[in-house]
């Protein structure tokens, strides 16, 4: 079953709990991402994936909006 997409308005942000081993795929527009215990924030454009890697049971992942952006989680 794929990820229900969603979208965030420019500005507006997601908080993404205990993201796991997920991808985050956005589809339309951009979007910055930064997670706890990583060094490097991350900015994804259309049709650009990112493969979250974080094992910490605490861990949080914050999907800011850059543009008006449809994106997956999952």
């Amino acid at each position: 079953v794929e990820p229900a997409r969603q979208l965030l308005e420019r500005g507006q942000i997601a908080v993404v709990a205990q993201p796991g081993i997920k991808k985050i795929s956005c589809e339309v527009g951009a979007l910055w991402l930064t997670q706890d215990g990583r060094g490097k924030d991350i900015v994804l454009e259309a049709g650009q994936d990112f493969q979250c890697v974080d094992h910490d049971r605490n861990a949080c992942l914050l999907v800011y909006a850059l543009s008006n952006a449809w994106w997956r989680f999952g």
